[in-house]
């Protein structure tokens, strides 16, 4: 459950996410549980990994990249892959998507998703020949509203794509929330002179960041 933002272009991928964790209380309702960076960053493999849905599967996901043997992106998409399906994540209660963007051996950008819905089966979903613009939760009003910001800053683009899905999801029934907090985070990777080079900073702070942190501390041993 998260918000996942993702400009693919030509020679460079810009991520954005934000960093709160939710979880089901007793009543099935979603509530804040801590925060943390939703993706990772492996210079190793020339990829970036985040994902949505089950943050379960995303975390077990980055700790086996941790120990991959791969320099590029379309070996890793196939490892992430037989790894997912061979652990039968797909069987959880929870569906989950697990998203790559990364660079091959001729450092050509490539994005894949890997869903539980598919039995995590590769799927390229943009590349360096197909830019793309990847909107999640992808309410049916976002890419109207994604066009309308096209002459806005790159930043400022993921900020307000942001606050209007966390708008959006404020408003939206129970079983179809995704809980939206803590601060909007991005990554950018880009290519220059032969070599990656990649940015990480915070660009936006929720104003309710404060109110949830605290929720989080008062319900720190709840199941």
């Amino acid at each position: 459950m998260t918000a996942m933002n993702a400009m693919i272009e030509p020679n460079a991928v810009t991520l954005s996410m934000d960093t709160l964790v939710s979880r089901r209380d007793k009543k099935d309702g979603i509530v804040p549980a801590y925060f943390t960076q939703k993706f990772k960053f492996y210079p190793f493999t020339k990829s970036i990994l985040c994902g949505t849905g089950d943050y379960n599967v995303i975390q077990k996901a980055m700790i086996f990249s941790e120990n991959i043997l791969s320099r590029e992106v379309m070996t890793y998409t196939e490892m992430m892959s037989d790894f997912l399906f061979e652990n039968k994540f797909k069987l959880n209660k929870e569906t989950s998507t697990i998203y790559i963007f990364g660079f091959d051996e001729n450092l050509l950008l490539h994005a894949f998703a890997l869903r539980s819905t598919n039995n995590y089966e590769i799927e390229e979903i943009a590349n360096y020949r197909q830019p793309n613009f990847i909107v999640k939760p992808g309410y049916q009003t976002m890419m109207d509203y994604l066009n309308s910001l096209k002459n806005e800053s790159t930043d400022d683009i993921f900020i307000k794509l942001m606050r209007k899905e966390k708008e959006i999801d404020a408003t939206v029934p129970l079983e179809k929330k995704v809980g939206i907090g803590g601060e909007n985070t991005v990554i950018s990777l880009t290519t220059d002179n032969g070599k990656l080079l990649s940015v990480v900073k915070v660009i936006d702070t929720f104003e309710d960041y404060d109110q949830q942190y605290q929720y989080c501390l008062d319900h720190i041993n709840d199941n």
